[in-house]
């Protein structure tokens, strides 16, 4: 990973803003290509991720649930659901159109059907519910305000007793990954951040969802988890 972490770095290059922006704040921000290069490296996450989420909660196959993907990528979230849940409704949203249209492109390439659609524009511009929300590595870019403002946003947009997935990277003790993550996170965004386990779980709980748990995911990077939740 950590020749993966160096990459990410070298994305948005600039190396010698980075004694400043660790004394004075800020970040050295990305261009539209470099956000596609971004999601790109995070969408390696998805098989795995994904594989753990239906062992645990293998009723999600079984229904015709509908499926928010916030934050969605390049759609390896979605091309994943259609194929371990293909009776459902997949809806990814991303602000970035750059990423949008790598989504759609990708969508495209894999003849997903019309039910599997990217729209670009922001979570509280949505005025429809859903049964699953996922937000997916979206929290360390966002940091702490973020995180609360996707969650509050997310809540009356959850069906009654709907599902909220939150996937993120956190930290390990005792293992120096995740810590190099969160250091890129922080050059590379204003609010990049990386949490604890107990941190992204308290989050979740102060915004008013219930039934709070953690599904660990083994690799490919140490420290990724889903916190799951019901509306």
């Amino acid at each position: 990973y950590i020749g993966h972490a160096l990459a990410f770095l070298r994305t948005a290059r600039q190396y010698e803003q980075y004694p400043r922006l660790l004394r004075e704040g800020g970040s050295v921000g990305l261009d539209d290509e470099q956000w596609s290069y971004v999601t790109r490296a995070s969408a390696m996450y998805a098989p795995r991720a994904m594989a753990a989420l239906f062992d645990t909660l293998p009723e999600l196959a079984r229904t015709r649930a509908s499926f928010l993907d916030v934050g969605c990528g390049q759609g390896a979230y979605l091309l994943e659901l259609l194929r371990r849940a293909p009776h459902s409704e997949i809806v990814g949203i991303d602000p970035n159109p750059r990423v949008v249209a790598d989504a759609r492109a990708n969508l495209r390439r894999a003849a997903a059907p019309k039910r599997i659609r990217v729209e670009q524009g922001e979570l509280a511009q949505l005025e429809r519910g859903f049964d699953v929300i996922m937000i997916n590595q979206v929290f360390h870019v966002v940091g702490e305000p973020g995180a609360r403002a996707l969650l509050a946003q997310a809540l009356p947009r959850l069906n009654p007793g709907g599902l909220l997935l939150v996937q993120e990277i956190v930290t390990v003790p005792d293992d120096p990954t995740p810590a190099l993550f969160g250091f890129n996170m922080r050059m590379l965004f204003d609010h990049g951040a990386i949490f604890s386990s107990a941190e992204l779980q308290a989050l979740v709980a102060g915004a008013g969802y219930r039934e709070v748990g953690v599904i660990e995911v083994t690799g490919p990077i140490p420290g990724l988890v889903w916190v799951r939740a019901l509306a």
